[in-house]
């Protein structure tokens, strides 16, 4: 029986999403009652610098991945929902700020502040 080539493709995508989860810590199984949101999406970013190499990757998996680790959280449906209409991250940057504006609201942008000021003034480079 022939193999259609997206067939094979999406079944080639779930064996490797397979195999990066198994190889997830403990602690990516984020529940908004009782994990930080900062501790978290900082943890889930070396996690996904360590297993995808090439942006490519990053970019086509990201969202899945994090879905996977949110799931038990009531939270993460309405935060997917809101990237759909919002537009979703093409890095780990821009990731970690809509997870926090989300999870966080005000209080993380107000964090910011200092950074973004140091950004415009040249005392700090911009991350990507």
């Amino acid at each position: 029986m022939a193999c259609h080539s997206y067939l094979c493709w999406l079944a080639q995508q779930e064996n490797v999403l397979k195999g990066i989860l198994s190889r997830k810590p403990v602690s990516l199984n984020f529940h908004s009652s009782k994990n930080d949101p900062l501790a978290f999406i900082e943890d889930f970013g070396k996690f996904i610098n360590r297993e995808l190499p090439t942006e490519a990757l990053k970019s086509s998996l990201m969202m899945l991945l994090l879905n996977a680790c949110t799931k038990d959280d009531p939270k993460s449906h309405s935060f997917s929902e809101s990237l759909l209409v919002n537009g979703t991250p093409k890095n780990l940057e821009e990731l970690k700020k809509k997870f926090m504006i989300f999870y966080k609201g005000n209080v993380y942008l107000g964090s910011q502040l200092p950074r973004l000021a140091n950004v415009a003034m040249g005392k700090e480079k911009p991350s990507d």
